[in-house]
């Protein structure tokens, strides 16, 4: 599952930054130490769904298995991986990232005994997001995304530099991150699920939000982060083999790969945005997103 937008405007406004692959990071993380990433749950049909127990935060708890799950969507799961969700893991709670039109389109299962809520971090406008031609006509992924990517003329780092700038800055997202805190914190019995499309961008500053919240220390948040292009290699060849087979352009295959990854630096400038436009992360957690000390406390409290 890819997780993409089109473009409807860009602001040029937003300069290119360098965009690392986050190999020199991983290495560093490893001879210090730190935690591995979250464990992927072994699923068959999603390969971004992870369980973020084993994390520890910064007065030595440590987040408890089976209570904290992010991934990608969860249409198209099979049977199995239902039971293993909701049964074996316990999932009674689906947070839904998506835009209005991605969940229509692929709505998450509706399961007995689980609450599905509905809390998109972007709307259509703010993404740029359509599945239409100027026709009005509908357009497959495939296509679709070779419109995203031809549109970005081989600078598709513009495009995702704007897309996390919204991600921290944007009303509603600002908005809608909070509520998915308070969400989480307020959560009936059992484990919590979250997801965007392919797990990586929405629903991977979900993640990096919650685990900020519970004091863990930013150098395993961004190794969650990064996570993804591991556990997501598969979709990504797929989708830039697709790309190969309707154009000889390696320059959309290039630009294809790119929006199919994530990596450090994204996460980065977007704390980096955070800190210089509210002074500290601590202060966006308690007067952007309206999660203090006190629910933060809480919330280690309640899952660790």
């Amino acid at each position: 599952m890819i997780e993409w937008f089109y473009i409807i405007k860009i602001d040029i406004k937003f300069r290119p930054r360098v965009i690392l692959t986050g190999l020199e990071f991983d290495m560093k993380g490893r001879e210090e130490g730190l935690k591995e990433v979250a464990e992927r749950i072994k699923l068959e049909s999603l390969q971004n769904t992870r369980d973020l127990a084993g994390y520890t935060t910064a007065d030595g708890r440590i987040i408890r298995p089976k209570c904290l799950i992010r991934s990608g969507a969860l249409a198209g799961m099979s049977e199995n991986d239902k039971e293993i969700l909701f049964g074996e893991y316990g999932v009674r709670t689906v947070i839904d990232l998506r835009t209005g039109i991605e969940a229509d389109e692929k709505p998450d299962p509706v399961i007995p005994g689980v609450k599905n809520i509905f809390n998109p971090i972007l709307n259509e406008e703010t993404a740029g997001f359509t599945h239409e031609n100027e026709d009005g006509e509908g357009v497959d992924m495939l296509e679709g995304f070779l419109k995203h990517a031809k549109s970005l003329n081989g600078h598709p780092e513009i495009y995702i530099n704007h897309l996390y700038e919204n991600l921290v800055l944007n009303e509603q997202a600002v908005k809608h991150y909070g509520t998915f805190l308070n969400l989480v914190l307020e959560a009936e019995p059992g484990a919590v699920l979250w997801h965007c499309s392919a797990g990586k961008d929405r629903a991977g500053m979900a993640t990096a939000f919650l685990l900020t919240a519970m004091d863990v220390d930013r150098a395993n948040i961004i190794r969650d982060f990064t996570a993804s292009n591991g556990f997501l290699q598969k979709e990504t060849e797929g989708m830039v083999a697709l790309v190969r087979s309707r154009t000889s352009d390696p320059d959309l295959e290039k630009c294809a790969e790119t929006l199919c990854q994530v990596h450090e630096s994204y996460i980065q400038a977007a704390f980096k945005t955070i800190e210089e436009r509210f002074g500290d992360m601590d202060t966006y957690m308690e007067n952007e997103l309206g999660f203090g000390r006190e629910k933060r406390d809480r919330l280690k409290a309640k899952y660790c």
